[in-house]
């Protein structure tokens, strides 16, 4: 934390900040909602949440680089029928991959320079899920 203080405290608000919180980390909780972060926001620091990626597809993902002899891509884990993770696994990286790309197009201002920020068409909020109808639970053992 002291060396972000006096990196704080040298660039002030001469650069964008990106706070990136990671739950999969136990410690992360000590920066949210403390002065630093606070301060951070005051100079218009955006926010990024990692996704946590479940631990069975992290060494599955391990293995794959193993059994590879590189380390591979996140494209080549999420891609479907590629060999490399089973489908439910690489759906699993695709989702994370989501997660963290409408987070980048969020804060796109922050992450490229003004010119090079495509015109993303912003995505329609899902509808809220309709309440199913309460029906009597039937007992088969009668």
């Amino acid at each position: 934390m002291n060396n972000l203080l006096d990196l704080f405290y040298f660039a002030g608000d001469r650069v964008d900040y990106v706070i990136v919180h990671n739950p999969a980390k136990v410690r992360t909780n000590l920066f949210k909602k403390s002065n630093i972060e606070t301060e951070l926001k005051k100079f218009g620091a955006k926010e990024l949440t990692l996704p946590v990626v479940t631990s069975i597809t992290l060494l599955a993902i391990k293995r794959a680089e193993a059994k590879a002899g590189r380390k591979l891509s996140f494209a080549e884990v999420a891609t479907p029928g590629a060999a490399y993770l089973e489908l439910m696994l690489a759906g699993e990286m695709q989702w994370a991959m989501q997660q963290v790309f409408r987070q980048y197009d969020m804060i796109a201002d922050l992450l490229v320079p003004e010119q090079q920020v495509p015109e993303v068409e912003s995505q329609p909020e899902r509808a809220a899920k309709q309440p199913r109808p309460k029906h009597p639970m039937l007992n088969l053992g009668e």
